[in-house]
């Protein structure tokens, strides 16, 4: 049976129960010699060494009979029922009795000078029972605070454990996000690629006086889109609008800058960012399915900040055209990417009516107070 609270695990455990044995020494010897003076004190008398020495180690006994056996075995704090721990401690009780009895007995018998005699009964089982209690209520205390103290470790590291979990738990789903958009970034980039290596391709062919700038614009859209992000997967918003603005001219390059669109952008903070193409998404689509040839109804691309939500629109009219499949796996990538990386944190609105397609994307930025939702 050990004393103290916790088992050893290691060798630090074992200097722990050792620093604990020495401590009890410590205190049994401070309370000897404490209760040995206030009797030398007030009664200018001592008794033998051996009987002094075995009746303390008779109460130290009861001591550590009482924690270690008597309330380990019997105590249940679920239950009413302490009919068990009531009988054990009676039983110590009366244990203590004979085992008094019989020492002073035989210390008498050696012709040893003892404290108290056993002749008058009634003196002998009150002053020893007395004492009996005393040491059984003392080693209650003792039981029960190292029995908090056990338990409030125990919770302890519980919570640090499932703070750990938590952690741990928290550190995967962020490597699963940062997983998927990878995963999503390289389905986005293919389509945008192909289109436009297929224009570099004909304007070569033909041998465009744009081709040079249109192979120019391609390579810095296509070292964004491959350049590696921060820890999150994200990059600099001010990075992403240069590249819309690249692809808006390389599309007037297809055109011969017949395109009627109109990009607005106002004033954002340099710290905020997003996932990489994450709105040139969006652009690619105007281009994909919109009507850009009147003048008096333009795309509208539009980025601006306004009490620390990011708000992105784009407006186009609906080219009418045959078998046009429409917005599909492209938007729902976005979708996807928004909900991963800014949860409770975004509003994506698409407007569609018969000829025109909108798109309303607020993003809130991390510094303000409130969540953004809808």
């Amino acid at each position: 049976m050990e004393i103290g609270v916790g088992k050893p695990q290691n060798g630090r455990g074992i200097n722990n129960r050792a620093y604990i044995i020495y401590a009890h020494i410590i205190g049994w010897s401070i309370f000897i010699t404490y209760e040995l003076t206030a009797l030398y004190v007030v009664g200018h008398y001592l008794t033998s060494f051996v009987d002094t020495a075995s009746h303390y180690m008779l109460n130290i006994g009861i001591f550590y009979f009482n924690c270690l056996v008597v309330f380990p075995k019997t105590y249940k704090s679920k239950t009413p029922n302490q009919i068990p721990l009531i009988g054990g401690i009676v039983f110590e009780i009366v244990l203590y009795l004979c085992l008094v009895y019989l020492l002073n007995t035989t210390l008498q018998s050696y012709h040893f000078v003892i404290s108290r005699t056993t002749d008058n009964l009634i003196s002998f089982l009150v002053a020893n029972g007395y004492r009996a209690i005393f040491f059984i209520l003392l080693s209650v205390g003792y039981w029960l605070g190292t029995y908090l103290l056990k338990s409030r470790i125990e919770i302890d590291n519980l919570t640090q454990q499932q703070l750990m979990d938590k952690n741990e738990q928290l550190e995967l789903q962020r490597k699963v996000i940062v997983s998927e958009n990878a995963f999503l970034k390289a389905q986005i980039n293919p389509h945008f690629l192909f289109n436009s290596l297929n224009f570099v391709y004909n304007t070569v062919y033909k041998l465009s006086a744009n081709a040079a700038e249109a192979v120019m614009l391609l390579s810095d859209i296509t070292r964004y889109s491959l350049r590696k992000s921060d820890v999150n997967g994200q990059m600099p918003i001010h990075e992403e609008i240069e590249q819309i603005s690249n692809l808006i001219e390389l599309n007037q390059l297809r055109f011969n800058g017949e395109l009627q669109i109109k990009f607005e952008v106002g004033i954002i903070p340099s710290s905020f960012t997003i996932p990489p193409l994450l709105l040139i998404s969006f652009v690619e689509n105007i281009f994909k399915y919109g009507k850009l040839n009147d003048s008096e109804t333009p795309a509208l691309i539009s980025i601006k900040e306004v009490e620390g939500v990011i708000q992105f629109r784009t407006k186009n009219i609906i080219q009418k055209r045959k078998g046009t499949v429409g917005y599909g796996v492209g938007l729902e990538n976005t979708r996807l990417r928004l909900s991963n990386i800014f949860p409770d944190k975004h509003r994506l609105d698409i407007i569609e009516t018969e000829n025109t397609y909108t798109i309303e994307l607020d993003i809130q930025m991390s510094h303000a107070e409130e969540l953004y939702t809808r």
